[in-house]
């Protein structure tokens, strides 16, 4: 019997998936809330790109702790350091998305999505003014 096994290298940019998906699923919202009706494509959508970004979040986080190196490689390559980014982002759409109907994991999000993004912007600042 073989074990399952995980990608290695889940690249940063996989996570552009969980932005696309959580501002679909608030235009979506948006739309239900113009037209009366009930937000449940919407927050359908919003749970998916959840789903979505808690597999790649541990996946990513795997990389990072067993797989070091390759993290080190990837946030040290001059172009995809930008993608480092879309973690923290995708945590800011996805708060986004819960604003209305769970505010207490819309703030859990933004209260670590913020820090990281902030962090991720500082680096890439002083790697390219340096």
């Amino acid at each position: 019997m073989t074990s399952l096994s995980l990608p290695l290298n889940i690249p940063a940019a996989w996570f552009a998936m969980v932005m696309g998906l959580g501002g679909l699923s608030i235009a979506w919202q948006r739309a239900e809330a113009l037209t009366g009706l009930t937000p449940h494509a919407g927050y359908g959508m919003a749970w998916f790109a959840l789903l979505v970004f808690s597999v790649l979040l541990f996946g990513y986080l795997r990389k990072i702790f067993r797989h070091h190196e390759s993290f080190l490689a990837e946030f040290r390559h001059p172009t995809q350091i930008a993608f480092v980014g879309a973690v923290p982002i995708s945590m800011e759409v996805l708060a986004v998305a819960f604003v209305h109907h769970h505010p207490m994991l819309a703030e859990g999000l933004l209260l670590v999505g913020m820090p990281l993004q902030l962090l991720v912007l500082t680096t890439m600042f002083r790697r390219w003014l340096v």
